[in-house]
């Protein structure tokens, strides 16, 4: 199994796969009307917390920073990058050996998929500096702004419900009790899916960005 660490050089300015116009729009909110900065507030965090999520789930970074990358105790030809894609362009330096310096003609990169292939076995260390992930949320792909979107909608129903789930009423001629019974509400806390990320639409969506690491 291979060591691999990770610095990060230049971290991302924003982390999110949709823009809060986006999510409006999706969500069939107005956009052109009066400000209300609470709720805009508010869905921006929702935002936020949904893209995190899925960064969790598929166990990587996606919105675009600087990093070095440092590989130990690997027997490979090919390198899979941490944090892809990664451009041609988007690569500063490749070192082996804690010292040399390998020429862009001794190496070769896929893009989408992050992985550096050495003309001949690398040297270790290997340490590489490079710009990868994501410019977001303008280049994330729309099958992450969709999965975005069910975990949104997730998290304001969730919330609507929960305010209202277990209050229940007690009438006796003119008089009405309101109460909150804690049982209703955990009951259907429990009656959620038993995937991952709790909806299985997002689950297929994420499964092309999941990598597992060796």
């Amino acid at each position: 199994m291979a060591d691999v660490r990770v610095k990060v050089l230049e971290p991302a300015d924003n982390a999110s796969f949709l823009t809060l116009r986006e999510a409006k729009l999706l969500l069939g909110m107005p956009v052109n009307g009066p400000v209300d900065d609470i709720a805009d507030e508010t869905l921006e965090l929702q935002i936020a917390i949904a893209s995190a999520t899925i960064m969790r789930l598929v166990n990587r970074m996606m919105a675009k920073q600087k990093v070095v990358e440092t590989w130990f105790d690997f027997a490979a030809t090919k390198l899979f990058l941490r944090h892809f894609p990664v451009e041609e362009d988007g690569i500063e330096e490749v070192t082996i050996g804690g010292r040399g310096l390998l020429a862009p003609d001794e190496y070769a990169l896929e893009e989408e998929s992050g992985t550096l292939w050495g003309f001949g076995r690398f040297a270790e260390p290997v340490s590489i500096t490079y710009w990868g992930g994501y410019e977001l949320p303008d280049e994330a792909p729309l099958d992450l702004k969709q999965a975005t979107l069910l975990m949104l909608s997730q998290q304001r129903s969730q919330a609507t419900r929960e305010s209202i789930e277990g209050i229940r009423m007690i009438a006796h001629k003119d008089s009405r009790v309101l109460f909150f019974d804690p049982n209703q509400q955990a009951k259907a806390g429990a009656a959620g899916g038993a995937t991952r990320s709790g909806i299985p639409a997002v689950d297929a969506l994420l499964d092309h960005y999941t990598r597992l690491w060796a």
